[in-house]
């Protein structure tokens, strides 16, 4: 390929891990000042100081990540598989089921997105440890996922809001897209 070709292609991935990149920082910067320090430790922090903490964060989040970059025993792909296991599982079944039944209760729920994120997590331990099976993470933990949906669901209750808002939601999908005007929530 042609150098100035290949030199603008090289350009734009670049640009687009880049904008990954700073994205990604600064989120965990914010989830780290606003969701955890202004969340847990001092809700009257003042908006300096939490810059102030944001800057830190972004720094201590970068070296970390460059450590890991550096230092890992893992691909930049078997990461990326490790960590779609846990979203996956951990939050997958859950929305599947919170669309699509009517009786999804937070019970359930959060039954799902532990179980589910938890054996993503613990699965490539346990399997060379013990089974030896080989098999991706996600698989398991999305079985398990779903059984600890249903196991748990009963330990909640749908109120009759969330069934109103689930009989509004599956009404608009069945207009689909037609020109009416969806209902207010009393």
């Amino acid at each position: 390929m042609n150098p100035w070709v290949a030199g603008f292609l090289l350009a734009a991935i670049l640009a687009a891990v880049m904008s990954t990149a700073d994205s990604q920082l600064l989120v965990a910067s914010s989830a780290i000042t606003e969701d955890v320090y202004r969340a847990y430790i001092n809700k009257d922090a003042s908006p300096k100081l939490l810059m102030w903490l944001s800057r830190l964060a972004v720094v201590v989040v970068a070296v970390v990540a460059a450590l890991v970059a550096l230092y890992g025993d893992q691909s930049v792909m078997g990461l990326v598989g490790y960590a779609w296991a846990g979203f996956g599982a951990g939050f997958g079944p859950v929305l599947l089921f919170a669309v699509f039944w009517r009786r999804m209760t937070w019970a359930g729920a959060l039954a799902g997105m532990v179980a589910g994120a938890t054996t993503a997590i613990v699965w490539d331990f346990v399997d060379e440890a013990f089974l030896g099976v080989g098999l991706y993470a996600m698989v398991p933990a999305i079985a398990l996922s779903v059984l600890c949906i249903f196991a748990f669901n009963g330990l909640g209750r749908v109120s009759p809001q969330m069934e109103a808002d689930f009989d509004r939601v599956q009404d608009e999908v069945r207009a689909g897209g037609r020109d009416e005007e969806p209902q207010p929530v009393a």
